[in-house]
């Protein structure tokens, strides 16, 4: 449904269906998905994890490290829009003055919409390397070792609300897939 109504939209049917996948159903993030030239290139980030995985901490963290840096140039039309919003408050606040101008509110909700697009990212990543491994799981001769690591990243994905340390929670995780299971 997603993926119909951005081509309806005007996306292309390929960019649509990419968009569609890593928003996982939000239409709202796969509109804003449909528009970034980048996404194919997160995806397949994600997807090459187990690649990447040797064990060491050394190797999590670089790879960890690499994700992030791919999600912080991700967000960078969100902080253009806060820039410009953030220069058309300050023209508010210099007609009107500071008092009762909501500067805080403002503020709380920029930080609650990078946390909520990090949040966002980091998920669709979990989901792209959860597809990963269940790829992998069918022509796979440890099909439990496999599905542990699944039940390892849907348990990431739903405790990332509950700590905000996405990069610690990651480069455990990724330790944590890169060892054999005994």
């Amino acid at each position: 449904m997603v993926t119909e109504r951005l081509i309806a939209e005007g996306v292309a049917p390929d960019r649509a269906a990419d968009a569609a996948a890593a928003a996982v159903g939000d239409l709202g993030r796969a509109r804003l998905l449909a528009t970034d030239d980048r996404l194919a290139l997160r995806r397949a980030a994600w997807r090459a994890v187990p690649d990447r995985l040797d064990g060491t901490g050394a190797r999590a963290i670089e790879t960890v490290d690499d994700l992030l840096a791919m999600i912080e140039d991700a967000m960078a039309p969100l902080a253009e829009a806060h820039a410009a919003e953030v220069a058309e408050f300050a023209e508010l606040v210099a007609a009107r003055g500071e008092r009762g101008s909501g500067r805080k509110q403002f503020e709380d909700r920029h930080k609650r919409e990078v946390r909520r697009y990090r949040t966002d990212e980091i998920r669709a990543g979990l989901t792209e390397l959860s597809r990963r491994y269940r790829d992998d799981l069918a022509a796979s001769p440890r099909p439990v070792e496999i599905a542990a690591a699944i039940d390892d990243i849907a348990a990431l994905a739903t405790n990332l609300v509950r700590n905000p340390n996405e990069r610690l929670q990651l480069v455990a995780l990724f330790t944590k897939l890169g060892r054999p299971r005994r």
